[in-house]
């Protein structure tokens, strides 16, 4: 049941009861039980209440998982699964805009993704913390951030994830009247994120990704 429930979780489908999750919580909650086996367990609890919208729910058992954790002697698996439990905590902080929960979420999803061997999901990690620092009024650390991240995405061989990062950027130097830095980061954003057409019309995502 621990093994469906993790297959459905990847695959995107959605629980719609937490009734097998507690079952799995009931039975596996026993010292005899690895600690890694308990966190699986408490993870998939939270995801059943993620997916019926139980926010409160969902953040309280996210954080009993980690918990469960061994984080002292952590092997890949069980970073990779703290890094994804990370995530999910950090979408559900961003959802009720709350920025410094939302910046020590991704933080720490950054981190074991790290230790988990997960290139990509580290600096996509540390690009979501430059969310954080913008709905915190901190602009400064958002535009550091945002050429870091850049930065790593092109020397992890992406030119067109480095190029998207740049439009709460392009957004920043605009109100801050650096229309120079705004240019650069637009010509970046035009030729390399691949959301244009070679006549310059940008695409339904580049549309979005300049609303946000």
């Amino acid at each position: 049941l621990l093994a469906e429930a993790e297959w459905m979780n990847r695959n995107d489908s959605l629980f719609t009861t937490d009734s097998v999750m507690k079952r799995l919580v009931r039975h596996y909650d026993h010292w005899w039980y690895s600690r890694n086996t308990r966190m699986r367990a408490y993870y998939m609890l939270g995801c059943a209440y993620r997916d019926m919208g139980e926010a409160p729910a969902a953040l309280h058992y996210y954080n009993t998982a980690v918990e469960q954790a061994d984080t002292a002697h952590a092997d890949s698996a069980t970073c990779a699964t703290l890094f994804r439990i990370y995530g999910q905590m950090a979408v559900i902080y961003g959802q009720q805009n709350l920025p410094r929960e939302h910046l020590r979420a991704c933080e720490n999803y950054s981190r074991y993704a790290l230790l988990a061997g997960d290139t990509l999901n580290y600096i996509l990690g540390i690009e979501h913390t430059a969310d954080s620092y913008y709905n915190m009024d901190d602009t400064v650390s958002t535009m550091r951030i945002t050429d870091d991240v850049h930065r790593l995405y092109l020397q992890y061989g992406s030119r067109e994830k480095a190029a998207r990062v740049y439009p709460a950027a392009i957004y920043v130097s605009i109100l801050n009247g650096d229309y120079p830095r705004a240019r650069r980061y637009m010509d970046i954003f035009e030729n390399e994120s691949g959301l244009f057409d070679q006549g310059g019309e940008h695409s339904f995502w580049a549309r979005a990704l300049l609303l946000q």
